[in-house]
């Protein structure tokens, strides 16, 4: 997968979601990636909240994180099926 098709499939996901700016680092970006690389997306969000967001994904999440998250998690949305 190169940039512009990591573009096409994500522009869709981050237009009217508040994003200011999205961009690819790392290996994607230099052009090393490899068929197991992970892609490295780095989002600027609207100041729609005025705090400071930290954003995670739920694979990134050091496991012994993730359980003390997930017991105090509270969901404000959840896609239906």
């Amino acid at each position: 997968m190169d940039i512009q098709s990591i573009k096409t499939k994500i522009t869709p996901i981050l237009e009217g979601q508040g994003v200011i700016k999205a961009a690819i680092f790392g290996s994607y970006a230099t052009g090393e990636a490899k068929a197991n690389s992970d892609i490295d997306l780095l989002v600027q969000l609207e100041d729609a909240l005025n705090k400071k967001v930290d954003l995670l994904t739920y694979n990134s999440i050091h496991p012994y994180l993730k359980r003390i998250i997930l017991n105090e998690q509270k969901v404000i949305y959840e896609k239906r099926s």
